[in-house]
């Protein structure tokens, strides 16, 4: 995949914060996913698995503090569901 988390947000049409220009290879679950995947928590209910996990970056809820979840750069989507279709 190798995007940038910036590409991703603007194919999403969310909004991208932090640092826009990291690299992602691909797309894993919160916990599982590496420091170059992108994590899939567009639910509070997976901060605790992101907050313990390695990902770098991730598709958050709308109203998720990725700062305080331990990552350095975040999509974020109002409808998580549309945003994956």
């Amino acid at each position: 995949m190798n995007q940038t988390v910036e590409e991703i947000a603007a194919a999403l049409e969310a909004d991208a914060f932090g640092d826009v220009r990291l690299s992602v290879m691909g797309a894993a679950e919160p916990g599982e996913a590496a420091p170059d995947e992108l994590a899939l928590a567009m639910n509070p209910k997976y901060a605790s698995a992101l907050a313990d996990g390695r990902a770098r970056a991730a598709i958050v809820w709308h109203n998720a503090d990725w700062k305080d979840l331990g990552l350095k750069a975040a999509i974020k989507v109002k409808h998580p569901r549309m945003a994956m279709a």
